[in-house]
């Protein structure tokens, strides 16, 4: 029996690969690619408040994530925004810590045309000190057609992240994503958006002691439909409908003898965002929705998911908290930042917002007014306060400097500030305006002996 044991223990050692099994990893040889997309919803704190139900209503750099046609239709003047989630699911993440999910960037309308530089990683599978992700960086370009509708389009570089200890194994490719925007009518929109299925092939050499750990990573196709409601600024509903493809042959980073991805997922999304209070220097926005998440690992049980989101906004600052909660699952953020523009405007160096606030609490939700909404959605539409057209923000942003000056500068910056301001009013061949600069000068101080 002792020989025999023996023999077999010999056996072994002359016919091992040599590769041993890595902690969190239930196996030494890995043969199946990885999956590159994830069912749960990501964004800031109104978009998951609102479950991601945003197809329609792409307001945000967040919400773009789904449809670039947003760009132009809903992004109004200039945006920037940097998110992260913490997100903790057992099916995918394995140890103690959660996995973080960042979306940021800037965009810009100047109607018809929208732009946006964006960044989002849309996926993340995590085991002790191993990782399979996906990170999209991306280049959007969006164009109003008409009074009631747009089209965008994004450019991707699409990079897949394969982190086994301290081996990284990263490669890209490009890939590309369309989207548009119909109005029903002034307050219902429609929206849809297209992805093709992406994948990212194996980059460098194996993983030492891991034979084929460096397996491609495949991104599903994405197929989305949404339905909005805008009747004003301080309420929006929005339900969608997301489509993931099925990819071949796919399988969970922790398990590969669990399928991940392998069939076709539905997910309906419904939210709601309501603004509770607007004064002229606080605000305070809710967010609440609900999805299904119909499961894409082979055996576990879909989700009904809760979400909510808090947006409070005191003078220039940004706060706010987001949670999703459904069974064995959390995502949280929460955020803290200045609103660059609103700070500019609480010291005085821009004009204040064209449109007055609401002064007081719980706005009226559902009566009809283009008011405060952005210009690329309400096109056509009659304004009680217009907003300022392309060439008042240019002139307004040429006139910083001089602001800055007369707020900050020392006397004899002022001075000089102020003679040049006096000169150019003279030159002003408007009446209306002239006049109208000179009582604004008088009211600040001495106007200069040229006028």
């Amino acid at each position: 029996m002792l020989c025999k044991t023996i023999l077999v223990l010999c056996f072994s050692l002359v016919t091992s690969p040599g590769y041993a099994q890595y902690p969190g990893l239930g196996y030494t040889q890995r043969t199946k690619p990885y999956a590159g997309w994830t069912t749960i919803v990501k964004g800031d704190n109104n978009t998951v408040g609102m479950a991601g139900a945003t197809i329609a209503l792409p307001n945000s750099i967040a919400a773009t994530e789904g449809n670039p046609a947003g760009f132009s239709m809903f992004l109004g003047g200039l945006g920037a925004q940097v998110n992260s989630n913490n997100l903790n699911d057992p099916r995918t993440t394995r140890g103690n810590a959660d996995m973080e999910e960042y979306q940021g960037g800037v965009g810009t309308s100047d109607p018809p045309w929208g732009y946006g530089i964006t960044y989002y990683s849309t996926s993340t599978e995590y085991v002790d000190s191993s990782q399979v992700s996906v990170r999209e960086l991306r280049a959007s370009v969006a164009r109003l057609i008409g009074k009631g509708a747009s089209i965008g389009v994004s450019l991707e570089y699409v990079k897949a992240l394969r982190e086994f200890g301290t081996s990284n194994y990263n490669g890209g490719t490009l890939s590309f994503q369309i989207g548009g925007l119909y109005k029903l009518t002034d307050h219902w929109i429609v929206g849809a958006s297209f992805s093709p299925e992406t994948d990212i092939g194996p980059a460098g050499p194996e993983a030492p002691n891991f034979y084929g750990f460096n397996q491609a990573v495949k991104v599903p196709s994405l197929t989305s439909l949404g339905l909005g409601f805008v009747p004003n600024r301080f309420f929006k509903l929005g339900a969608s409908l997301i489509m993931a493809g099925a990819v071949s042959d796919t399988a969970l980073l922790s398990d590969q003898n669990i399928a991940y991805g392998q069939k076709i997922n539905l997910q309906p999304r419904i939210g709601a965002s309501c603004v509770l209070a607007e004064f002229q220097s606080f605000k305070v926005e809710l967010a609440m929705g609900s999805y299904y998440e119909e499961s894409r690992v082979e055996g576990t049980a879909n989700r009904f998911h809760g979400t909510f989101g808090l947006d409070m906004n005191p003078y220039f600052i940004n706060t706010g908290i987001g949670t999703d909660i459904a069974s064995g699952y959390t995502n949280w953020s929460a955020s803290i930042g200045i609103d660059l523009v609103r700070t500019a405007r609480t010291f005085g160096i821009i004009p204040k917002d064209t449109v007055p606030p609401y002064d007081g609490f719980f706005p009226p939700p559902l009566v009809p007014s283009a008011d405060g909404l952005p210009d690329g959605f309400t096109l056509g539409v009659e304004k009680t306060t217009a907003p300022p057209t392309v060439k008042d923000v240019k002139n307004i942003v040429a006139g910083i400097p001089d602001k800055m000056v007369e707020k900050f500068g020392t006397a004899q910056q002022q001075q000089e500030v102020r003679k040049a301001q006096s000169v150019s009013v003279k030159k002003s061949k408007n009446k209306k305006k002239k006049k109208r600069a000179i009582r604004n000068l008088k009211q600040e101080g001495p106007v200069n002996e040229v006028l």
